[in-house]
């Protein structure tokens, strides 16, 4: 149901939400630790971030996109865009950047993330 799928939108929200207040608190205390607990620490909120704000904005771009095929509405198509162009930003810095951060977690993959957004963009705009 749709109303459920809201409150998966909501959930991915406030999450990314935790993670931003997480890094807040950590900033204020990160200084303190030693060195190599504080670069892995700021490693793996930066992880953790991009993996967090890809995982929203994907979902949001396929609830919107669901909306959109259901009953075709410019606002949804375009919700559905923004949403899946602010997950391919962030799966972009998750990728590229979080591999090359020493002592962070291995990055998160996936062979196909990229193409499925691109192809619902694609049909978004045709």
């Amino acid at each position: 149901p749709l109303d459920a799928l809201d409150q998966a939108i909501a959930e991915k929200q406030r999450a990314a939400e935790r993670v931003s207040t997480e890094e807040a608190a950590l900033k204020r205390v990160v200084s303190k630790m030693p060195e190599p607990l504080q670069e892995q620490v700021e490693h793996t909120v930066e992880y953790a971030e991009t993996l967090v704000r890809t995982l929203r904005d994907l979902a949001a771009g396929f609830v919107a996109l669901r909306r959109h095929r259901r009953k075709p509405d410019q606002r949804h198509a375009n919700e559905a865009r923004r949403a899946f162009d602010g997950a391919q930003r962030f799966w972009v810095h998750h990728t590229q950047r979080v591999p090359s951060l020493r002592r962070a977690a291995t990055a998160f993959r996936s062979d196909n993330l990229w193409d499925i957004t691109q192809v619902a963009i694609d049909q978004l705009t045709e």
